[in-house]
């Protein structure tokens, strides 16, 4: 199991409290993002089986990759410094032996436990300029272009996802220069969960 964090000690430890139970017998690897307010020994003295990645700058969410990368296990499964996996939930996710690519098991139980957040601006901006990045990444064009429409339409009341979308129109390039769109019934099932939100 990979765990991002960065600054968020008291969150991350009590995650990993979770994680420590009897019957959580998956192993944890956290990536600090880097944080400044002494997480790594924090976690090495009250969670000393987990093994921590120090990262010599902030990745974001890419530090999952590190995780990854350090990992040894056939299946990885991730969850944020505020959020656990329910226990034998783990054990009971193994869709790919089973043919699915997606499937519903009401045993599988995640918990998300967010603390305040100080600046929910910020996220806000940052959802947005996610949001139409991952649209005009891997949505085909209608579903970019209704995904756009969508978030455009907030912009216009909202500062903070204006922000977002300059934000992401300065990093277009990139993203579309990694452009691959996903396939028809991928797309049908992104369009499902548009529709449910």
């Amino acid at each position: 199991m990979v765990i991002v964090t960065r600054n968020r000690r008291g969150t991350l430890l009590h995650t990993l409290d979770q994680l420590s139970a009897p019957e959580q017998s998956h192993r944890v690897l956290g990536a600090d993002n880097p944080s400044s307010e002494g997480t790594e020994s924090a976690v090495r003295a009250r969670a000393p089986q987990t093994t921590v990645i120090s990262l010599s700058r902030n990745l974001g969410s890419a530090a999952r990759t590190c995780g990854v990368l350090e990992a040894s296990e056939p299946y990885i499964a991730f969850c944020d410094d505020d959020s656990w996996w329910g226990p034998g939930s783990l054990s009971r996710l193994d869709l790919a032996a089973a043919g699915r690519d997606l499937a519903y098991v009401p045993e599988i139980v995640a918990h998300h436990h967010p603390p305040p957040r100080s600046d929910p601006t910020g996220r806000r901006w940052r959802q947005a300029r996610n949001a139409l990045w991952f649209a005009w990444k891997r949505r085909p064009l209608s579903g970019a272009l209704h995904e756009t429409a969508s978030v455009l339409r907030r912009g216009l009341s909202d500062r903070a996802v204006a922000r977002g979308i300059s934000d992401a129109v300065a990093g277009s390039g990139l993203v579309l220069r990694e452009r691959r769109p996903v396939g028809p019934e991928l797309e049908r099932r992104l369009r499902q969960l548009d529709h449910s939100m």
